[in-house]
């Protein structure tokens, strides 16, 4: 992939640009601004959320440079098409759905490819993740037995207790993620996640 930079982002950039900064107006509003041909709203999007975009791409491929040319990409779309978007309420909700549909068509085209997670678009849930499941410190046995039982889980149910757990989303935003016919099909699937965790730890 041809790489097109909107900013040069480095590693200090990933660490210094915050998706909880500050900020007085509501997504719908930011997004409605963008639309109209704002850039500042168009920058404060990309730089609130380039961050945990970089990351999320992270759970798809270990190729750095491509999950940078795939976020600017997306964003140069985004904003060449800006006219024609529609509503958005949710501006993270948005990027992630549209970032992960990029990232695994690349993968899909692509003939050689970089070390990927499992099957592509494996979820490795970090030991901050663990404590979010469990909410109490963990022994290094406990750990090990927990990633034990995290490897019994499905992609579906790892990559739904990242967007439970580690994004807060609620089911009806699992649900549009995974791209699941309806919300209780997203909690039953939760559900079943965590009854394999309790059942191996």
């Amino acid at each position: 992939m041809k790489s097109i930079r909107i900013y040069d982002y480095d590693s200090s950039d990933l660490q210094n640009s915050s998706p909880d900064a500050p900020c007085k107006l509501s997504d719908k509003e930011i997004w409605s601004l963008f639309k109209k041909g704002d850039h500042s709203a168009f920058v404060k999007i990309y730089t609130l959320h380039f961050n945990s975009l970089f990351k999320f791409g992270s759970q798809f491929t270990l190729d750095r440079n491509l999950i940078k040319d795939t976020i600017q990409d997306l964003f140069i779309n985004l904003n060449a098409t800006k006219e024609r978007l529609g509503d958005v309420r949710n501006i993270k909700l948005y990027l992630y759905q549209a970032l992960k549909r990029r990232i695994i068509k690349h993968l899909s085209r692509a003939t050689t490819q970089v070390p990927l997670n499992i099957d592509g678009h494996d979820f490795k849930l970090d030991p901050s993740i663990e404590h979010i499941i469990l909410n109490q410190q963990n022994s290094e046995h406990q750990k090990r037995v927990l990633k034990f039982a995290l490897d019994k889980l499905t992609k579906h149910q790892r990559e739904a207790i990242y967007y439970f757990y580690y994004e807060n989303y609620n089911y009806k935003e699992v649900k549009e993620l995974l791209n699941l016919g309806s919300i209780k099909a997203a909690r039953n699937l939760i559900y079943r996640a965590i009854s394999v965790l309790r059942t191996h730890f």
